[in-house]
């Protein structure tokens, strides 16, 4: 169990480590596309199942496996409805019957309840926790004193619908639209159904020298006792996500949004020559030239978030075939206010004109006052 214990740390901590990295890189492009996630996931399952408490004096390892199907409500809540088969072999098979046609404890599950998603870029933890019905499946078994006929457990013959709930988590890495690895622990236990057995005390019957007195322990009772079925399991899979749409969702930052930060100068000198008639756009060494063939429209330059004003803004219309001593006359855009900004941009430019304006505000008061 330490064992596991230190490879689940370990996993979650690269998972975090490399999740917060991807996020920052995410961060800082602010052009990039955003998909919505799709709606339904179904995933598959395979692992090993390790028996806790009691169950372990009867039960070796087994497997588990099953199938996941999540649907989402949100960014962060989904429900999950999941099928489970497990099997654990015996440890020691000593019975009336000497040719049992089953050997083994196999649990078949159906459990549903909701989950928590936490996205860290490519890679995503989620926690979960889900109740159900387990059909449970055990032929009798009988552990003997070693090389004696001295019965020291005898547990029952088992075949019952139990109320089984777990919790656990996954951790999940993106390798592709819409397929994900995942490793997943989880912790289950039954709630209103437990195993009988019966288990005998051969310490009376054990002398000093450490010799076992037959006829003594032949002759000890027999107690009555009970366990619950709670098991460990560890395991990995693939999911799969369908049922969203193909189309990108264009980021609403920069959809029909036009860059207010950025101040337009124009240029007030005078123009040589305002007869022209017909529109051209260039951009050249940073500067944004705008023609137009009627004065009386206004000019919009396509796949791009500015918006040239109209022309009863007082913008100064340049001719066509102007020289290019003319450049200084025209409309110019320094490089760095045309580049998309992140909202973490945006947010620190809007946080520092506000701190100017405070302090503009302050010095005028200090001003009055004097």
């Amino acid at each position: 169990m330490k064992k596991i214990f230190f490879i689940l740390v370990l996993v979650t901590i690269v998972c975090v480590v490399f999740g917060q990295d991807n996020n920052l890189t995410r961060d800082i492009r602010p052009n990039m596309s955003l998909r919505k996630a799709e709606p339904y996931t179904i995933g598959f399952f395979n692992g090993l199942s390790f028996p806790q408490g009691e169950l372990n004096i009867f039960l070796k390892d087994g497997f588990n496996s099953g199938i996941l199907i999540h649907k989402r409500f949100g960014k962060k809540l989904s429900i999950g409805l999941s099928a489970n088969y497990s099997q654990y072999n015996h440890k020691q098979r000593i019975g009336l019957d000497q040719t049992p046609s089953r050997h083994e404890l196999s649990t078949t599950s159906f459990d549903i309840g909701p989950q928590y998603n936490l996205n860290l870029g490519r890679f995503s933890l989620e926690f979960y926790g889900r109740s159900g019905l387990s059909i449970v499946n055990s032929p009798q078994s009988f552990m003997m004193y070693p090389e004696t006929d001295i019965m020291i457990t005898s547990l029952e013959a088992y075949k019952s619908t139990a109320l089984m709930t777990r919790l656990g988590a996954n951790m999940t890495a993106n390798i592709a639209q819409g397929l994900n690895l995942y490793f997943s622990s989880e912790y289950l236990t039954s709630i209103n159904s437990d195993m009988n057995y019966q288990t005998r005390d051969l310490s009376e019957a054990i002398s000093a020298d450490g010799i076992l007195d037959l006829d003594a322990a032949n002759k000890l009772p027999l107690q009555n006792e009970n366990l619950s079925l709670s098991m460990f399991n560890v395991n990995f899979g693939v999911r799969i996500s369908f049922g969203g749409s193909r189309k990108q969702k264009i980021n609403p930052l920069y959809k029909d949004n036009p860059i207010s930060d950025i101040d337009l100068e124009y240029e007030t000198g005078p123009v040589e020559s305002r007869d022209w008639s017909e529109s051209d756009i260039q951009n050249r060494s940073n500067k944004l030239f705008v023609n137009a063939q009627d004065t009386n429209k206004a000019v919009r330059v396509h796949h791009s978030s500015v918006m040239v004003p109209a022309a009863d803004m007082s913008i100064k219309l340049v001719d066509s075939k102007a020289n290019s001593s003319d450049e200084d006359s025209f409309v110019t855009f320094p490089r760095e206010k045309l580049k998309l900004k992140s909202k973490a941009q945006i947010a620190k430019e809007r946080r520092k004109k506000k701190r100017k304006a405070r302090r503009a505000k302050r010095l005028e008061r200090l001003n009055a006052s004097r």
